[in-house]
């Protein structure tokens, strides 16, 4: 990469450097988009967190009780398993998305090198035609 940026010529930097603006900006709207994306599995994630802590709540209370219906215990805990698939489900989706922020991340930083090479060579092509 470097010795190709040595060899590049004014045009070719302008070029470059359009070039780098241009991924710049698709990295941000990318990364726009998994923060928006990573918000709303959080969100839902809280949501059912809420509700498996209503349905620990209300088992707490049927265990507490002297009555007690089997029916409405065996409901309860099939809404249990099933709102547990569920944030699983989201936590397995927020952990990609985390990774696809780290890997947006690291293309960020490593256009900002890329450009930092690109810039060196546009100054020192500046100072060559001084």
């Amino acid at each position: 990469m470097k010795t190709a940026i040595k060899h590049m010529n004014a045009d070719q930097i302008r070029s470059e450097i359009d070039a780098i603006e241009r991924k710049r900006q698709s990295i941000r709207v990318e990364q726009d988009d998994l923060f928006d994306r990573s918000a709303r599995f959080e969100v839902e994630r809280r949501k059912l967190t809420e509700q498996l802590s209503e349905i620990g709540k209300r088992l707490f209370e049927i265990a507490k009780s002297t009555t007690t219906d089997r029916g409405e215990v065996e409901d309860l805990f099939s809404q249990n398993t099933h709102l547990t698939d569920k944030i699983e489900g989201i936590m397995s989706a927020e952990r990609m998305v985390y990774r696809e922020i780290d890997a947006n991340f690291a293309r960020d930083a490593a256009l900002d090198r890329r450009e930092k090479l690109v810039m060196n060579r546009s100054r020192e092509l500046q100072s060559q035609a001084a």
